[in-house]
């Protein structure tokens, strides 16, 4: 692919086709003054940015009107999307099936949506001139990820962004194009939705949703109990939002959830257009009015999104992340709003909401039961122990508890080895479990059948890192985290871990347990932030007997 340079009037434009230039600037009785030929964007916009050209609604004759014909197919598929070029050319022949549709009509239909104002070229990354002005366009880091080197595509000098590379390497040579959003809105006047009732914490936490979406705050945060029923809250949100005829995003950090939540609302709204979007280029209902995605995904959209609800944002350092943040900003519609979600946020979120935006606390599960408080085991050397199949009074008494109560046990251990380390250890200690406890890893072929064994009820026990945990509930639960100590337990992954026992209101017998040698800080501040909710729950009155 080449880039061309030429002016008008003394200014400098790029080029993806001379053709559609010569068109346009024809219907304006302009002459154009070529320029040169690049097979690097990045080349071709040094050291003089391009100009960006004068917006004209006016489209006459037959090429034009052919040309804005190509343009109107593309924005169709890629509005209000952030693309490189390589992915645009993805999309296209996955969205298009037209075969005449050619890598040379493409650049065509960006060049004229570039000239009529409705998208921006830029090169995927600049890094050229002082190093303070080096910038990936994708992700927004600057010096300290860009990596220089000779490049293939090119075959020149080049550079490309290793902060961002997850989504696929974006370099200086190849384009990187904002698509603005379709015009209009979308009115949906007899939307439906089906949704359980609620309790009272979820009907006042979502009377202040809706509030503050009335308001002047761009910003809510929600610091919410597991099992509290957020969810919920969020349908409550979200049809408010599509009644106006926006759209809304639902970013998560893992793919299992967001493809959970995204079946939860195509049943909440069934005649609404529900699109969940994982993988490399993101396949699924972009243009949809409401999508679930991974965090990542957020960073393929441009400003067409009103609401941006981001889950479990104290997990994989998703707020922490400049690129998922950079995302995520480029994603919101200039007058959009942002609710976090989380189960443990920081005393720096909290500060920085208090100074701009609002928060709600819900500190009681749906049902009105407490949350299971853990307790804390030090066992010494106990992976060693583990290892050679020794006793450990401890975890033989949680086990047999489980069977006595008639329970299910989720035990979390914090690396994959570690899996079948504990299988084994479970079965020297208890043979009547053998043919009743199982491991999975996230590499296991049969993970599925697995799970699905544990979820009829038929394996009493299973084994896994926390990671492979998202979205498994059973009615009878109890937690074991052993290894608790190591540093893949943070505070709001333990705290989670103990919120998946007692979720059934039918069932309030569960057991959770924290088996370290060490009894660090993340179990202390998991242990106290769920004692604090409780208090807290206790004094609002909404717990049972409360």
């Amino acid at each position: 692919m080449f880039f061309y340079t030429y002016h008008v009037l003394g200014k400098k434009f790029i080029s993806l086709s001379i053709k559609a230039d010569q068109i346009f600037w024809g219907m304006k009785k302009l002459h154009i003054c070529p320029g040169e030929r690049y097979s690097s964007v990045g080349q071709a916009v040094y050291p003089d940015p391009p100009a960006i050209p004068k917006v004209d609604d006016r489209i006459q004759g037959e090429d034009a009107e052919s040309i804005e014909k190509l343009a109107v197919t593309l924005m169709k598929h890629l509005g209000g999307r952030a693309l490189i070029w390589d992915e645009v050319l993805q999309w296209i022949y996955m969205k298009e099936k037209d075969e005449s549709m050619t890598e040379e009509k493409v650049a065509m239909g960006l060049q004229w949506l570039y000239l009529t104002g409705r998208a921006s070229i830029y090169p995927g990354v600049v890094a050229k001139g002082p190093a303070v002005r080096w910038k990936c366009y994708r992700c927004g880091s600057g010096v300290h990820s860009i990596i220089t080197g000779s490049c293939a595509r090119c075959e020149g000098e080049c550079a490309w962004c290793d902060r961002c590379v997850i989504l696929g390497k974006n370099r200086s040579c190849t384009p990187f194009f904002l698509i603005h959003p379709l015009p209009g809105k979308v009115l949906r006047e007899d939307m439906k939705m089906n949704l359980p009732g609620m309790s009272v914490s979820q009907q006042e936490a979502a009377t202040m949703c809706l509030k503050w979406l009335e308001g002047q705050e761009k910003r809510m945060l929600i610091h919410a109990v597991p099992g509290s029923g957020k969810t919920e809250i969020m349908f409550l949100v979200i049809r408010h939002v599509l009644n106006r005829g926006e759209r809304v995003l639902w970013v998560f950090p893992y793919k299992e959830k967001a493809i959970s939540v995204g079946e939860r609302l195509s049943q909440a709204f069934p005649n609404v257009s529900v699109g969940t979007i994982s993988g490399e280029l993101g396949k699924g209902g972009t243009d949809a009015n409401l999508i679930t995605a991974t965090i990542q995904q957020a960073s393929r959209f441009y400003t067409c999104f009103h609401l941006v609800i981001i889950d479990e944002a104290d997990l994989e350092s998703v707020l922490e992340n400049s690129v998922w943040r950079y995302g995520i900003r480029r994603a919101m519609h200039p007058q959009g709003k942002q609710i976090i979600l989380t189960v443990t946020p920081s005393n720096a979120w909290k500060r920085n909401i208090q100074r701009n935006g609002e928060m709600i606390r819900i500190a009681s599960r749906f049902h009105g039961y407490p949350l299971p408080v853990p307790k804390v085991y030090r066992v010494w050397a106990l992976w060693r122990k583990v290892a050679k199949g020794r006793s450990i009074p401890y975890l033989e008494s949680f086990i047999k508890r489980v069977k006595q109560k008639q329970g299910q046990a989720l035990v979390f251990v914090p690396r994959t080895v570690d899996t079948e380390s504990f299988l084994y250890w479970i079965q020297c200690r208890f043979p009547d479990l053998k043919e009743k406890c199982d491991a999975f890893i996230h590499q296991d072929e049969t993970r599925d059948q697995k799970m699905e064994r544990f979820l009829s009820g038929w394996t009493r026990l299973i084994v896994m890192t926390p990671h492979l945990a998202k979205g498994v509930t059973v009615p009878r639960c109890h937690v074991a985290v052993v290894g608790a100590d190591h540093p893949v337990f943070s505070t709001g992954i333990l705290v989670r871990m103990a919120g998946k026992v007692g979720r059934s209101a039918s069932y309030q017998k569960g057991d959770v347990g924290f088996f370290s040698s060490v009894w660090t800080e993340a179990q202390k501040r998991a242990v106290k932030e769920i004692k604090q909710s409780n208090r807290i729950a206790k004094q609002r009155g909404t717990l049972i007997g409360g």
